[in-house]
């Protein structure tokens, strides 16, 4: 069923800000990750689990032809989540993970976006096996952060955008996207979204002294 006129407009509304918001997201990881050329206290698992969803949502909704506003924030998120894993290859293999991986990444993402070797019938398969990832990766964060009790260096100002981002993705979503697998992932990630901001007040102490630790060291 068509959306009504206010719904759709107040979709409208909300989908600029959401992708000003979302491409800011990651942003404040970039800083300490490029200058330091490290991922320690970063959680790699979410972030691997995120960067696999993602590599296949982009490709499907480029392909589906889905409103760009509903989703181009995620290339930048994509593009912030390539950089930790290509300095985390950097640390474990150096120069020269970073080039392999480099190359295996973008034959993978070449197959995905051409329809001649990947069909629109598997696109759908793997968009629905992309669901559970992408919660994997939150559920994954929640749990690291609960046995933790901090969150690392993640920023504070990505943990709220992502809730309010969250949040706002789940109206726009169920606004303009008949999927119903994407329209419940949505609401599971904005539930999610909102459980790791109440852990970044939860753990402040922790935090803090977990980055007082990390100076010193």
């Amino acid at each position: 069923m068509a959306p009504s006129t206010s719904l759709l407009a107040l979709s409208r509304t909300l989908s600029v800000p959401l992708f000003l918001l979302g491409s800011l997201l990651k942003l404040p990881l970039l800083p300490p990750l490029l200058s330091s050329l490290s991922t320690t206290g970063m959680p790699l698992v979410p972030i691997a689990l995120e960067t696999l969803s993602l590599t296949i949502t982009i490709p499907f909704n480029l392909r589906m032809a889905n409103p760009y506003l509903t989703w181009l924030e995620t290339v930048v998120i994509l593009l912030v989540d390539l950089c930790v894993m290509g300095v985390w290859a950097k640390e474990k293999k150096g120069g020269r993970g970073v080039v392999v991986g480099g190359l295996m990444y973008a034959w993978l993402l070449r197959k995905l976006l051409d329809p001649t070797i990947v069909n629109d019938a598997t696109m759908h398969l793997l968009l629905a096996l992309t669901i559970p990832l992408g919660q994997l990766s939150g559920m994954t964060q929640i749990y690291q952060q609960y046995r933790q009790k901090h969150i690392g260096t993640m920023s504070p100002v990505t943990l709220l955008l992502g809730m309010v981002c969250g949040v706002g993705r789940m109206v726009t979503t169920w606004v303009e996207v008949e999927d119903a697998g994407m329209r419940w992932a949505s609401v599971v990630s904005a539930i999610l979204g909102v459980v790791m901001a109440a852990q970044m007040a939860m753990y402040r102490q922790g935090t803090r002294k977990f980055l007082a630790g990390s100076k010193d060291k």
